[in-house]
């Protein structure tokens, strides 16, 4: 075989295993174009992970319910900041041992929490007495409202 022959087929030889070698790269990176990378299934690609406070665990009791007011007949002392006192017959709300709301004859009422006439509902703890034998309940409620007037209530369950 003459060195040119070999010379030919030494370059020939490097042609193909450049060839090949560009090919299959080719072949590689055309593969890869079609390939997507997710890191789980179903996550969009621009999904981002919200940067989370830690906070320790505290459990929170669970809310209690509050008990229902009961409704007692009651013997009320009125006294007011005018000076006039009367005595009544009414109903009063009572809720655990204490007074939450007074009922008047005429559809009125006054009570604890939320109000829209101005007024302070203050007291309400009953307070267990024995008088001559029988068993009250008694406690003092004072409503005062924001002019300076007040009105008080003993009441006797």
């Amino acid at each position: 075989m003459s060195w040119d022959r070999l010379a030919y087929n030494k370059n020939n030889m490097k042609k193909r295993i450049v060839l090949s070698i560009v090919v299959t790269l080719l072949t590689i990176s055309a593969s890869a174009q079609y390939v997507e990378y997710q890191p789980f299934p179903g996550v969009p690609q621009n999904y981002s992970i919200p940067f989370v406070e830690y906070k320790p665990y505290s459990p929170t009791p669970a809310p209690q319910r509050q008990a229902p007011i009961q409704v007692y007949k009651a013997i009320v002392e009125y006294n007011s900041s005018t000076g006039h006192t009367a005595e009544y017959v009414l109903n009063v709300g009572v809720r655990g041992s204490r007074v939450e709301a007074i009922y008047f004859d005429n559809g009125g009422s006054v009570h604890t929490g939320t109000n829209n006439s101005g007024y302070y509902f203050k007291g309400g703890e009953l307070e267990k007495t024995t008088y001559e034998g029988e068993t009250y309940y008694v406690t003092k409620v004072t409503i005062s409202y924001n002019n300076g007037s007040w009105h008080s209530y003993i009441i006797i369950i």
